[in-house]
């Protein structure tokens, strides 16, 4: 909330100290939730409307990733479509260590690697 204040009064410095400040505090005391959406979600927009999209999409990432963990499904599939839009390279063959290519691996699985390398 403090984040937000000084954001509108035009404090930016401030309004981003606070923000991680938000996040780390919420972490600690297991409030998925707020980091999610009271801390992450909030500062991506931040940083987006400042124009810093590499920044705004590192907090979009994270504020997926705990929507995902809090089991928040509708929150998680109105990001995929709204704000993580993921670069698509050309999709080429590489095996994988389960013999599939990479093109071919189903959304669970993808999910859940992801969720493995950000624990």
């Amino acid at each position: 909330m403090s984040a937000e204040v000084v954001r509108i009064e035009g404090r930016d410095p401030e309004a981003m100290r606070l923000y991680e400040d938000a996040i780390l505090s919420a972490r600690k005391h297991g409030f998925i939730q707020n980091e999610a959406i009271g801390s992450n979600e909030v500062a991506a927009r931040f940083y987006l409307d400042r124009g810093y999209e590499t920044t705004a999409h590192a907090y979009f990432r994270n504020a997926h990733r705990c929507y995902l963990r809090w089991g928040a499904s509708r929150k998680v599939d109105q990001m995929e479509q709204e704000c993580i839009r993921p670069r698509r390279p050309n999709l080429i063959s590489l095996p994988n260590s389960m013999g599939a290519p990479v093109d071919q691996l189903d959304l669970q699985t993808v999910v859940k690697i992801s969720q493995a390398v950000f624990q």
